[in-house]
């Protein structure tokens, strides 16, 4: 699957509307082969110009968005954006940009992931900037696997996928198309 959205307008810095797209493929994976099933990329763009810059920014936009679970948010982020702040497009609503938001938390890049389930399960996190804990190099209690040894593989639930499957296509072609 490869599909584009385009999810509604955000002012830009207080000022420009400019639209949110965002780009979903979920598919076998063409950097890292050998991966056992799909692997789930989101990015996005905010006010994408046929320059290829932007209004806004790109690629892990999420960052600039407020979450459902507000533990989601990026610190590094003076102001998350929130949905009454998001004018959607047709077909869009603040809980399906939720959902979107925590699909993409969750599942973006599935074929990359530093920790073991049981370490997840435990919320081990492998070098993460963010978390006054981490963990690099530990062995996991349950199978022995030591965080960030490797890039292992999770399945994205079906659940998810189908989700992703079922948001309304663009209704704007965006710069870059």
């Amino acid at each position: 699957m490869t599909k584009i959205v385009r999810v509604g307008t955000v002012r830009t810095h207080g000022r420009r509307a400019a639209c949110i797209y965002v780009r979903i493929e979920y598919g076998p994976d063409t950097l890292n082969l050998g991966k056992p099933g799909p692997v789930l990329s989101i990015t996005g763009t905010i006010g994408p110009l046929s320059s290829g810059n932007a209004l806004g920014s790109s690629g892990q936009i999420g960052m600039c968005f407020a979450h459902r679970d507000l533990t989601q948010n990026d610190p590094r982020t003076y102001h998350p954006v929130t949905p009454d702040e998001i004018a959607f497009a047709p077909g869009w609503n603040a809980d399906q940009w939720y959902t979107l938001l925590d699909i993409w938390a969750r599942w973006h890049l599935n074929g990359m992931r530093a920790e073991c389930q049981h370490q997840r399960a435990l919320g081990w996190k492998y070098n993460d900037h963010h978390d006054p804990k981490t963990y690099q190099g530990e062995a996991c209690p349950v199978c022995g696997y030591k965080i960030g040894s490797a890039w292992l593989y999770e399945p994205v639930p079906q659940g998810a996928v189908d989700f992703l499957s079922a948001l309304p296509e663009t209704d704007r072609k965006p710069a870059w198309v």
